[in-house]
């Protein structure tokens, strides 16, 4: 082998390894996370609509845990219609306490998703006939699908459309803001298996 070819093949290989450095990182960090997550479910209603390209998926509504009244800052915190912000939560409701414009702001200690912000609706006063500086802030989660078993998703979704079904998203995350949506719960029982 010629010495130019020699000097092609590492700069190639070189190259090749720099490329897929970060997917491989990524997926690595996302399958052997550094700390073990908690799982933190999620109330949902969902339906059932076919993708083509992709198959079957659940399309999961959830307006319960986008729409956010923090006790704190409850009046309007300036961040712009589809602003990053990131969503600080508490683990045992689950409920989003808190919004933060970077995510060096996240209190140590807490878990964290990273959310869009949507819009502020201020609440309206009854009284006064106007609108008051308090409201609810919407935010749009990282998780609107879930995907399943091509055979599963129609039973699935009769039972979703069932009255007085009970459904949870479980997703587990980790102290990185690195989430993982783990399964689907219908009254108690997981539609993957665990």
């Amino acid at each position: 082998m010629k010495r130019s070819d020699l000097i092609r093949l590492v700069c190639y290989l070189a190259a090749v390894a720099f490329i897929l450095f970060h997917p491989v990182r990524t997926v690595l960090r996302f399958s052997f996370p550094s700390s073990k997550g908690v799982e933190v479910r999620f109330r949902v209603t969902a339906y059932d609509p076919y993708d083509p390209m992709r198959g079957r998926y659940v399309r999961l509504n959830l307006r319960d845990a986008s729409r956010v009244r923090l006790t704190k800052k409850n009046r309007d915190l300036g961040f712009r219609s589809g602003q990053p912000v990131f969503a600080v939560l508490d683990i045992t409701g689950p409920a989003i306490i808190d919004l933060v414009a970077e995510r060096k702001e996240v209190p140590p200690g807490r878990f964290f998703l990273p959310v869009q912000y949507q819009w502020f609706n201020r609440d309206w006063d009854p009284k006064k006939k106007k609108m008051q500086k308090t409201g609810i802030h919407t935010v749009k989660l990282p998780f609107e699908r879930f995907y399943l078993n091509e055979k599963k998703a129609p039973e699935v979704e009769r039972l979703l459309q069932q009255r007085n079904t009970k459904a949870e998203l479980s997703v587990i995350i980790f102290p990185d803001g690195v989430y993982r949506v783990h399964d689907l719960i219908v009254n108690g029982q997981y539609v993957r298996g665990r």
